[in-house]
């Protein structure tokens, strides 16, 4: 086989590889978008209940289920959790609320706040 046709299957191949990567790319970008219509306010206000999983609402914010857990636990997820024996929830009201203003409602936070001086 001369070495032009070499060059050619080679320039094939990298063609290949090049269109394959584009496609991925492309796959990629509709789940990232599948993922942020997922956990928009307005797909939660539709299909969630009173309260969701910390793992849903950890996608919602753009972070991982263990650091929402973490988060929880140091009692810092940014919206009201509910602590229901060993089960943790999330209060869908207040993520919604969170989501659509981006003011966190840390677990107690506004406990003393509010009192006038």
């Amino acid at each position: 086989m001369p070495q032009e046709n070499v060059a050619e299957l080679g320039d094939i191949s990298a063609i290949e590889a090049l269109q394959k990567g584009k496609k991925e790319q492309e796959i990629r970008i509709q789940n990232d978008a599948m993922q942020s219509a997922q956990h928009s306010p307005m797909h939660i206000r539709a299909t969630w209940g009173g309260t969701g999983s910390v793992e849903d609402a950890s996608r919602a914010f753009g972070f991982s289920r263990a650091k929402g857990y973490e988060l929880v636990r140091r009692g810092e997820f940014p919206c009201r959790v509910l602590r229901i024996g060993r089960s943790t929830r999330v209060v869908t009201a207040s993520l919604l609320r969170v989501l659509e203003s981006g003011e966190p409602e840390y677990n107690g936070a506004h406990a003393g706040c509010c009192t006038p001086s």
